[in-house]
């Protein structure tokens, strides 16, 4: 069985996403493409691949005016200004008969499928993105030995035989979403108002938290609807992980190509960097919780409240609503005992705050035990960026030989650079930067660094 190429999306680097200033402009989706519609499509979102959408997750027909599916379709200016994503659309009829010849019913859907694609960045491994006249089956490699394969020892890499994931390769398919169908018309009323919540699905590995819209789970961010609508829900990866969401008390339709016959899930697989579209009719008043159904994802920030307006809950769900927004803490560290040294670090932290003590004692060649101690606490601001303020202090033995406030921040550079800039309270010096490097490659190499 062919195993998946680890490093295969290292074929789609980018300058620019390198460089970006955000973790967003990282993945190729920045906010404001994000907001200005650009991803809202349902397939992949590969930068380098504008205007071609994933054949896997189907073209949406719904939202491309002149073609005629055998279904009505519902388009409006969109307004901007709400809160957590939520737009308002009224219905407004296409008409369908404008452009001659573009009856989708007798149209040949092959002529739809995306042309062959030539990765921007080069490969010399065994599954290289020059797709050009290749079938699924010749994405998949065979993997033959190479000087370098003691650094991958125990790396899926190392496999016999690669495959890149996704429609490429027959051998690792993504979800077959494009090709379910209901039995029956699933189309939602066409005179009911409509309401689009786009969803940007975000995370960070390091810190292991996981957003919707880069917002964990908190009262404010609340999803309100209201009985009646018709709400589509558009999920934009941001990740490179699957997230299978879920929405408790209802079935929604999955706008995976097939209009009216369109299937009923209750969950829904987000591929990585790609978009999902959702609807469904609000017609089960209530509070209902959506989630990622990666228990860790959802428990670690990826999640939200769909509220009906008007609706009251009883005490007894009030109470266990409440107990969604607890944000737990938890204790971590590390501790590096040598033979002339020990050095460590201890976090006490939720999903954005941390306090942290990092601290350095050594006894070889001095009088006494010197040591030094730093105890801050920092805010989390994104993968990127984290604030901080504490108070820092050396000394011999037990006794303090200098103490002085520091505040500063933190910010991740190209190649995993961590930089950091602080001041203190010592009025002769009152300036300091560091930089970092702190990275994992492949099994059996690493780097460290530290300026």
């Amino acid at each position: 069985m062919a195993k998946p190429y680890l490093y295969d999306t290292m074929d789609m680097f980018r300058w620019n996403n390198m460089f970006a200033l955000t973790p967003a402009g990282t993945m190729g989706m920045p906010a404001r493409e994000v907001n200005a519609g650009k991803f809202d499509q349902p397939g992949m979102n590969m930068e380098g691949m504008a205007g071609m959408k994933h054949i896997d997750e189907g073209m949406d027909m719904e939202k491309m005016p002149g073609m005629d599916m055998g279904t009505q379709a519902s388009a409006a200016a969109m307004d901007h200004g709400k809160i957590e994503g939520v737009e308002m659309e009224m219905p407004m009829p296409m008409n369908h008969s404008k452009m001659p010849g573009m009856d989708m019913g007798g149209m040949d859907h092959s002529a739809l499928m995306m042309p062959p694609m030539q990765s921007g960045g080069s490969s010399s491994g065994p599954t290289s993105h020059s797709m050009q006249g290749m079938t699924p089956e010749d994405v998949v490699r065979e993997n033959p030995a190479r000087w370098y394969d003691f650094l991958l020892h125990g790396d899926a890499a190392r496999a016999p035989l690669l495959a890149a994931d996704g429609m490429m390769s027959s051998h690792r398919p993504f979800a077959p979403y494009k090709m379910l169908q209901s039995v029956k018309d699933t189309s939602p009323p066409k005179d009911a108002p409509r309401r689009t919540v786009r969803l940007t699905l975000d995370g960070d590995m390091n810190r292991y938290v996981w957003m919707l819209n880069t917002q964990e789970l908190k009262p404010e961010n609340t999803i309100r609807i209201k009985k009646g609508e018709v709400v589509r829900f558009i999920f934009i990866n941001r990740t490179m992980m699957h997230h299978p969401m879920h929405l408790h008390g209802h079935f929604f339709r999955v706008l995976n190509g097939q209009g009216a016959r369109s299937p009923l899930k209750h969950t829904v697989d987000v591929q990585p960097m790609s978009t999902t579209v959702i609807e469904f009719e609000a017609n089960e008043l209530g509070d209902w919780f959506f989630h990622c159904h990666l228990l860790y994802h959802m428990h670690s920030g990826m999640a939200r409240v769909v509220e009906y307006e008007g609706f009251t809950p009883d005490p007894a769900t009030r109470e266990a609503r409440a107990e969604l927004y607890h944000d737990l803490w938890y204790f971590y560290g590390f501790s590096d005992l040598l033979s002339n040294e020990a050095q460590g670090s201890l976090w006490y932290s939720n999903i954005r705050n941390t306090i942290g003590v990092n601290y350095e004692l050594g006894w070889q060649g001095v009088d006494g035990a010197e040591w030094e101690m730093d105890i801050t606490y920092s805010r989390y601001l994104n993968r990127f960026t984290s604030v901080f303020a504490g108070v820092y202090g050396e000394g011999i033995d037990g006794n303090p030989e200098e103490e002085r406030l520091i505040a500063g921040f933190s910010y991740l550079l190209p190649g995993n650079l961590r930089f950091k800039v602080w001041a203190d309270s010592d009025g002769g010096d009152t300036g300091h930067t560091e930089s970092r490097t702190d990275a994992d490659s492949p099994p059996r190499s690493f780097r460290r660094g530290r300026v």
